[in-house]
This record gives structure tokens, sequence and C-alpha cells, in this order.
């Protein structure tokens, strides 16, 4: 590398016009580097090459203070000119990108789960962890009794020391599968700070809502006709008649089947396209 000019795609600048600095990835709990660059550029090809440069997302940077190599953002701090003078000068800032590190199982009150996708984000300054698992049906079963908690223990297998207390989110699909005789689910687990306050926003469309309700009231309809005929015909006594017609139904259907009957209402048809 050369020790003497900082390289931004390739573009040199001396190592006296920049100003190393450091900073602690939220993401990788590692120590990154950071470059504010004051220089100045003459003609309206130079100033065009560090123009394209301030819109790219990111760049490489030659970093001769640390010796590495390494992905940034860049921003502009400040810029100055003269009417009627070709020179510009910037000032601009490098920050080398906080890069999460590769999550392949994680640990939730202790049971450990395949990870087939995993990100954060920052939300009101608090991290928002998403994680697409991969479940065997015993897995799957285990995960959703999770689910009941107000506080789970999360850890990153190989990366956390330390669980971490978290709540679970919204928007938790999931999906079954079979591959090669083999029956598997794909689960979306979100999970946040506890004291980051749930948003209640997420609603279906008005379109949507009024036809699950058309759906609803035509199958409780039929359902009431169905078990009055049953019970006109003595195929189930009145007072079964009573309670499947009341509240009573639910002293007659297991309280697991009722949980997974909820859980019915996040299953998708592959949970990894909402990921």
């Amino acid at each position: 590398m050369d020790k003497k000019h900082i390289c931004i795609d390739g573009m040199a600048f001396p190592i006296t016009s920049g100003t190393s600095f450091s900073f602690n990835g939220v993401f990788s709990g590692k120590e990154l580097a950071g470059i504010e660059l004051s220089f100045t550029v003459y003609g309206s090809q130079q100033e065009n090459i560090i123009e394209n440069i301030l819109k790219k997302e990111k760049v490489t940077v030659n970093d001769p203070f640390t010796d590495r190599t390494y992905e940034a953002t860049v921003r502009m701090r400040s810029n100055s000119f003269q009417v009627g003078k070709e020179e510009k000068s910037y000032v601009i800032v490098l920050n080398e990108i906080d890069l999460l590190p590769p999550v392949d199982s994680v640990e939730i009150d202790g049971i450990k789960f395949q990870v087939l996708r995993y990100e954060e984000s920052i939300s009101s300054g608090e991290i928002g962890r998403r994680a697409l698992l991969k479940l065997s049906k015993g897995e799957f079963d285990q995960l959703h009794k999770l689910f009941e908690n107000s506080s789970i223990k999360f850890k990153r297998i190989g990366i956390d020391k330390t669980p971490l207390e978290l709540r679970f989110g919204a928007l938790m699909y999931w999906s079954q599968h079979i591959d090669e005789n083999e029956e598997y689910f794909k689960q979306i687990v979100r999970l946040f700070p506890l004291e980051l306050e749930p948003k209640r926003f997420d609603v279906a469309s008005g379109t949507t809502q009024a036809a699950i309700a058309h759906m609803l009231i035509s199958l409780s309809a039929r359902f009431e006709l169905l078990v009055k005929e049953l019970a006109a015909n003595q195929s189930i006594s009145n007072e079964k008649r009573d309670a499947l017609l009341s509240s009573g139904w639910r002293d007659l259907f297991p309280s697991e089947q009722i949980s997974h009957l909820y859980d019915m209402l996040d299953q998708v048809e592959d949970a990894e396209k909402k990921f």
C-alpha cells in the first residue's frame, strides 16, 4: 500500500490532507476507521470526479493510517469557491462501513435455531433484529411457545458472549415446506429492545378487510345453519349445540389447538419472500 497517499476509488490525495479518527461499530462491535479529508481541486474535470465520488453510496479507501483497504461511506462536510477562479475546496468525511458479522445460528431462551438469513437495523436509536430461521416441527413448536413470553434471552452463537434481553415484534410470518420428503418450516423472527415501544399502524388495506369480513360472516352463518341442522337430526346434543353457538366452544376445544389457529394467521406461502 502507498504510505504517502490516501486513495478513494483510485484517486490519490496526499496523506497530509487527511486526519484519521476511529469509532465503535454498532453492528460489528469493532473499532472502525475514518478519515477527514481537506483538499482543493482545480478545473471542472477534477471537480466532476469529486462530485461523482460524493454521489456514491460507498467507496473503496486505501488508508495509509491503518495500512488497510476497506469500504466506506463518503459525505461532504463543506465546500467553498471564489467566483472567477477554477479552484474549489472540499472537506469530506470517510467512515468505514459497519459490517454485520455472518450469523449462522442463534439461541433464544437457551434453545439453538438455524439461521438462513439475518439482518439488523437502527430504529429510534435502537437496534432491531430480524432473522429467517429454518426449523424442524419440534423446533417450530418450541419457538411458538416462546412467543407467549413478554421477554426472551437472545444470543448470536459465536458472536455474543452474553445474551440480550429482548422482546418479539410483529409480522413474524412462517411457511411450511417439504424437501425430499423432509418437512421443515421457515420462520421470520423480529426482535427489539424492551424499551422500544411497538408500532401499531400495520393494518391490512380496506379492500382486504372488507373481503375478510364478508368471508367471516358467510362462514359463521353457514356454520350456525349446520350446527342447528345436526341438532335437529339429533346428530349432536342440544348442550353441544348451545356450546358451539356461544363462547362455550372454548371448553370443547384444546387450548393448544386454539394457539395453533392463531399461528395460522401468520402463515404464508414462503416466509423468505416476506423477509
